[in-house]
């Protein structure tokens, strides 16, 4: 059994986690978690955690996303961010990980 632990990154209350047209970062983070998830699901013997709560209304702390992955006993944490930089457009791109 292979244990995967994902989180969308940050609440989609957090301050400075938006797109300056105001897309908050939760809500693309966690549309690209559902997406992970089910193509994750179509393997056999893997088995998935939700670190952050689902809904997006509380930033969970980092500290308590990878007690509850460690104390889970996964073996990959997976979490989604896509970073605003300066809060303005910019031609930037590239990934990071």
């Amino acid at each position: 059994m292979v244990k995967i632990a994902l989180d969308a990154g940050h609440g989609i209350n957090t301050p400075g986690k938006r797109s300056p047209d105001d897309e908050r970062e939760w809500s693309f983070n966690n549309n690209v978690l559902l997406a992970c998830a089910t193509a994750l699901q179509q393997y056999e013997g893997v088995q998935i955690l939700r670190l952050d709560d689902p809904t997006g209304k509380t930033d969970v702390p980092l500290k308590t996303r990878t007690d509850k992955a460690n104390k889970w006993g996964a073996d990959a944490l997976v979490s989604i961010h896509h970073n605003a930089l300066t809060g303005k457009w910019h031609s930037g791109g590239g990934a990071e990980t």
